[in-house]
């Protein structure tokens, strides 16, 4: 196990593509009906850096990383931008408008009640309104509103 640790942690490309192609693989792994899909990349990577911490990257890969995802979310967002301002989307834009405000009102009643310090605030605030649903149920219950 060592000798392999050691390969990867001199081979920074290899691991790179290791930790991507196991992810793939344990991302495809279905357990009650349930796969983390191209999540596993980042669960793999996390069990990898555990395991010794020489098992890291460049500062670069991650600024790549960081800007191929901006932009592929841009690709992705930016036909509908527009239409989103529409009716309907005015109504759903609103409501999220409210939902932050509601956080943000939550996030500093508990940094004052329990003590937390500020970045721990933030970090709730931040954590506590990420949602995980894929974009397509997402649209699928906005559709449902009236």
């Amino acid at each position: 196990m060592h000798s392999l640790i050691d390969l990867l942690a001199e081979n920074q490309l290899l691991l790179l593509f290791t930790v991507i192609g196991l992810g793939y693989l344990v991302g495809h792994v279905k357990i009650f009906g349930f796969s983390f899909g191209v999540s596993a990349v980042l669960f793999v990577g996390i069990a990898f850096g555990s395991l010794d911490k020489r098992l890291n990257l460049p500062e670069y890969i991650y600024i790549i990383g960081l800007v191929l995802f901006v932009y592929a979310i841009g690709l992705q967002s930016g036909p509908s931008f527009f239409s989103s301002f529409q009716k309907r989307g005015l109504r759903t834009n609103g409501i999220g408008a409210l939902l932050l405000l509601f956080g943000a009102l939550v996030s500093i009643g508990f940094w004052k009640m329990l003590g937390l310090s500020a970045p721990a605030a933030a970090g709730l605030f931040c954590g506590a309104l990420t949602s995980t649903l894929p974009s397509r149920q997402l649209l699928k219950l906005s559709r449902l509103s009236p």
